[in-house]
């Protein structure tokens, strides 16, 4: 990195008035400072554009390289919470197809690929804080997806995309742990079954097998907060445990509630439903969630145990569910069209 990208970083973080500073002056003072660090010429409008039209508004600054928009970068005043102005830039650099966006009051900046898929949360793939990260690594940053000649050359999208990838890997490989071992089904319970043979020269059952990991659950689990996230102090309930001998009532989805609900195959179905109003043809995407010995879904009923027809979709779905597999299948549709994880509210009793 150059010698004036770090200098001005160390700069920014000396100065106290920052979070004090207005939208304008965090633009002039902190932004076009750092873009002209970054080889940018902040006087040539055909590089950096102020005030971006976008379909009757505009974003406070786009950088472009020849005739093409490539990023987008909306600032706030210093101090400005930057949460509730995620979506609208990122709606403005989808339907632009702008590959990278920053939203920043000056201390902190967010980057995102706006292109990716999934909701505003997942398409984050960094965030830079400058009063609380080294000089070293918050000017590291800023080359790798600013400079102007990695913007250019596309080699700014590929760091973020790596770097994209690399956050992905270590926020899902616990969910990953998580789900084999709460949900356990093929390999994981045969390299125990094998593992235990080798060492004692006795085969245990399945059944041996998925009980040691039920007792063991809470131990095994692996708790791992994303790059954004604090820690929850207090551990969360196990919902599929807790709805452990209950019938449900009523849930609600996303703002959609549904009363009058008389089992867990009615929830799911109903659920499911919904899921289906919501994502449209995508729905048929559930196709390819099967387990170890069973399908979930099919257009073919015979090829489930119990099947239910989900209404206007013409597949159907395992309706032989308790209460912890319905809520565990609901729960991978929560997952996979990217919706809340606490989007799901179930009243049972």
């Amino acid at each position: 990195m150059s010698d004036e990208v770090l200098k001005v970083v160390e700069d920014l973080q000396l100065d106290e008035e920052l979070t004090s500073l207005s939208e304008a002056d965090i633009s002039l003072s902190v932004i076009l400072r750092v873009l002209d660090a970054l080889n940018w010429n902040p006087y040539n409008r055909r590089e950096v554009s102020s005030q971006h039209s976008v379909e009757k508004k505009s974003v406070d600054l786009a950088l472009l390289t020849g005739n093409k928009t490539t990023v987008f970068i909306e600032v706030k005043k210093g101090g400005e919470p930057l949460e509730k102005h995620q979506e609208q830039l990122l709606d403005y650099t989808f339907r632009h197809g702008v590959k990278i966006a920053i939203l920043t009051n000056g201390t902190t900046w967010w980057f995102y690929l706006p292109l990716r898929e999934g909701n505003w949360k997942q398409r984050k793939f960094d965030t830079m804080e400058l009063g609380k990260q080294d000089k070293e690594e918050i000017a590291q940053k800023l080359v790798d997806f600013l400079d102007k000649e990695n913007v250019s050359s596309g080699k700014a999208v590929q760091n973020a995309e790596d770097l994209y990838k690399k956050h992905q890997i270590a926020v899902t490989l616990p969910e990953a742990w998580n789900q084999l071992v709460s949900e356990p089904e093929g390999l994981i319970i045969d390299l125990l079954v094998e593992k235990t043979r080798e060492l004692c020269g006795h085969k245990p059952q399945e059944k041996e097998v998925k009980k040691f990991l039920s007792v063991h659950l809470q131990t095994i689990r692996i708790t791992q907060p994303s790059m954004d996230r604090k820690p929850d102090p207090s551990p969360k309930r196990n919902p599929s445990g807790s709805m452990t001998g209950k019938k449900p009532t009523a849930f609600t989805f996303n703002g959609t509630k549904c009363d009058e609900v008389k089992s867990w195959k009615d929830m799911l179905v109903k659920f499911c439903e919904i899921v289906h109003k919501d994502q449209g043809s995508r729905f048929e995407e559930v196709l390819s969630f099967r387990g170890r010995k069973r399908l979930y879904f099919s257009r073919n009923p015979d090829d489930l145990r119990e099947d239910e027809v989900i209404n206007e979709t013409g597949i159907y779905v395992e309706a032989n569910q308790s209460a912890e597999s319905a809520i565990k299948l609901a729960k991978k549709l929560i997952a996979h069209f990217c919706y809340d994880e606490n989007a799901l509210h179930i009243d049972a009793q």
